[in-house]
């Protein structure tokens, strides 16, 4: 799993407890066994994971869909 992915699982599992607002990032980092630092290497903020998160929910759901297209038009779905 890569580095980014650990981050967001991490903040998953932590809005499923309290709010955003609530979460710092250092409780991300612990929750995903990091440091503060390698959070900071690729995030500026919690927020901009977050927004991560949604940028690449959606782009993994257009794939799948993109994907399933393109068995129909061969039907092989």
């Amino acid at each position: 799993m890569n580095v980014k992915r650990k981050l967001a699982n991490a903040l998953l599992t932590l809005c499923n407890q309290k709010p955003l607002e609530s979460i710092t990032v250092t409780e991300i980092a612990q929750k995903a066994d990091l440091t503060r630092q390698v959070f900071y290497k690729y995030f500026v903020d919690k927020y901009e994971l977050a927004n991560w998160i949604q940028v690449d929910d959606y782009f993994s759901t257009l794939q799948k869909n993109e994907f399933i297209a393109f068995l129909f038009t061969f039907n092989l779905a």
